[in-house]
């Protein structure tokens, strides 16, 4: 198993490098009223008028109608090359991805595998799944850093200022503020952001994150609550239909850095295909639980 031979230098990119034989065995089943429509979640909530000051500036440099309002879907492609990978195993992870927001469907296709991710009504299924990754990770992964900054507008949002932060290998300080989701939102509450605002032109320069999705943490036998933290870093942006998103980002672990993506072909009128979201053949359920240890169950079984 990928698990046991994996060396200490490589923890660095385990975000990003993970087998995901525990997301299917013999885990709980999700509770499926753990997600509410988001017409039944409250309004954004802000501790401070630092932070609404801070989250506005960014939209006014990103645009301050978010993409879900532009069109009925969003897709894009993804791209990412991973540093330090091992040899047997593919560094480069290429996706297809598109989403409909208000229902909260989407799908991926990884062309490189042939692995085909869809995810409605709060369950995700897969076919050819061959990714290190646990699949029930990565439904809204990618999305999120690529709306990043509009993700504050969203209900059950909750915003505080967390003072004057640093990027790895940057000596700029930045204001920031973090971001997390309540329960009914996200069915991992205590997963955070951490955005970066350029002080000067309001633009995203980077986002903290941490994981405490359980799958992953037993899978690369991490006994702690939560993996991180990680580093996204924002180094070019496009504009799209008068929107500024992310173009490159770099991602960083113990300031070294991991990998690097490349976001293209962002769309958000291109019609949902239905086509790829139903090929036909043999899809599994995700059933592990997103908060629920395996290692813990394990130890009490002792």
């Amino acid at each position: 198993m990928f698990i046991k031979v994996l060396k200490k230098s490589l923890v660095a990119v385990t975000l990003l490098v993970i087998t995901q034989v525990v997301a299917l065995a013999g885990a709980q089943t999700i509770d499926k009223h753990m997600i509410k429509p988001h017409g039944q979640l409250p309004a954004p909530q802000y501790d401070s008028k630092q932070a609404t000051k801070w989250v506005k500036k960014m939209l006014v440099a990103h645009g301050e109608r978010p993409p879900w309002d532009k069109g009925d879907t969003f897709g894009f492609n993804h791209s990412l090359y991973i540093l330090n990978f091992p040899k047997s195993m593919n560094p480069w992870w290429i996706s297809t991805e598109q989403y409909k927001h208000d229902s909260r469907r989407g799908y991926h296709y990884y062309p490189m595998e042939d692995s085909l991710l869809v995810f409605k009504n709060g369950a995700t299924y897969h076919q050819n799944w061959r990714l290190p990754n646990p699949p029930g990770m990565m439904p809204f992964f990618n999305y999120n850093f690529v709306v990043m900054p509009w993700l504050p507008l969203e209900n059950g949002a909750v915003i505080s200022y967390t003072g004057e932060q640093q990027l790895p290998g940057d000596d700029k300080h930045y204001p920031t503020v973090k971001l997390q989701f309540i329960v009914g939102a996200t069915q991992t509450p205590h997963d955070y952001f951490r955005l970066f605002i350029n002080p000067e032109s309001g633009k995203l320069a980077g986002v903290e994150y941490n994981s405490t999705y359980a799958p992953l943490l037993d899978g690369i036998g991490i006994k702690a609550a939560e993996f991180g933290p990680g580093f996204h870093v924002y180094n070019t942006y496009q504009q799209i239909d008068e929107l500024l998103f992310v173009q490159r980002y770099s991602t960083y672990f113990d300031n070294n850095l991991a990998g690097v993506h490349a976001i293209t072909d962002i769309s958000m009128k291109a019609a949902y295909d239905e086509v790829l979201a139903h090929r036909p053949g043999d899809f599994e359920q995700v059933t592990a639980h997103p908060t629920k240890r395996m290692l813990q169950k394990t130890a009490n079984n002792h």
